[in-house]
């Protein structure tokens, strides 16, 4: 089975709010700091079952009021930063997605109208 980057991204960011893992802003080479980044700065909605929706940084936000770390109101405005680069890249995400679609969509049309033989997918066209 192949894994959807976006269900990876989900997966480990529920694995990193169970599993409690630590993440330091002083040190650039932390593990957890690098993996929050890269989920929180990519996307901020993900579906958990059908129609329940999870928001990555309000829920990583207040995790993080509710808790006793020191340097949370760092932490908090950090991931303001990253929620704010989130929305300024998926613009640009979402028209690639759009694009790779058409293209997708076009290629599909141009198989099924040279091959004869598909009789199946013709018949949704």
């Amino acid at each position: 089975d192949t894994l959807v980057p976006f269900q990876l991204a989900k997966w480990a960011f529920l694995t990193f709010l169970v599993a409690g893992m630590p993440w330091d802003l002083k040190n650039k080479d932390d593990m957890g700091s690098k993996l929050l980044r890269a989920i929180l700065s990519t996307g901020w909605l993900t579906n958990l079952f059908r129609d329940h929706m999870l928001n990555y940084h309000t829920t990583i936000t207040e995790i993080l009021k509710r808790g006793k770390d020191k340097s949370k109101a760092k932490k908090i405005a950090e991931i303001k930063k990253w929620e704010d680069l989130a929305i300024s890249n998926a613009a640009n995400t979402r028209k690639n997605k759009r694009l790779m679609l058409a293209m997708l969509l076009e290629e599909y049309c141009t198989l099924f109208e040279d091959q004869l033989i598909l009789i199946g997918p013709r018949i949704l066209m």
